[in-house]
């Protein structure tokens, strides 16, 4: 493949095993990876840019990723891969995937912060659930780390007018 040649349309294959760790990659996408590096497996993907974030859609192999852009720019090859979500039907490897219960999830995941029905993990990863508690999409993400120093005091907002 050249340099310039890229697949014309992802394919499950290109993802490799489809193992999802938590916190690292789906497959042989990885945090951190360049677009460039995604791009050169998977192709182009469909993109919408917001400030300094983009989303790159893979509908094919139902991904999305989030990427950093230059702010105010469209995806470049340098842009870094900070989030890989996973909605469809994605047969994924591992103990996170579409599907898996909730309860389950917590046992390999320990136990999430819960926001409406969404459970985030510190591993790395945020799982929405439907209403019988079945992973209907996730999304890896670079692991919660706790603070080490303590939040500054915030003072109140005012003019000086």
């Amino acid at each position: 493949m050249g340099k310039r040649d890229f697949p014309q349309r992802a394919t499950i294959e290109a993802l490799g095993d489809r193992t999802v760790v938590p916190g690292e990659r789906v497959g042989s996408i990885r945090i951190g990876m360049t677009y460039g590096d995604v791009r050169a497996l998977l192709g182009e993907g469909d993109c919408t840019a917001c400030h300094s974030l983009a989303f790159v859609r893979y509908p094919a192999v139902g991904l999305e990723l989030t990427v950093t852009t230059p702010a105010g720019q469209t995806v470049t090859p340098g842009s870094c891969v900070t989030a890989i979500s996973v909605r469809g039907d994605l047969e994924c490897a591992g103990r996170l995937r579409l599907n898996a219960r909730r309860e389950e999830l917590d046992e390999a995941l320990g136990a999430p912060v819960i926001v409406g029905q969404r459970a985030l993990y510190a591993g790395g990863a945020s799982v929405h659930f439907d209403e019988q508690g079945a992973a209907i999409a996730f999304t890896v993400l670079s692991p919660l780390a706790p603070s080490l120093f303590p939040r500054p005091k915030l003072q109140p907002w005012h003019t000086t007018s």
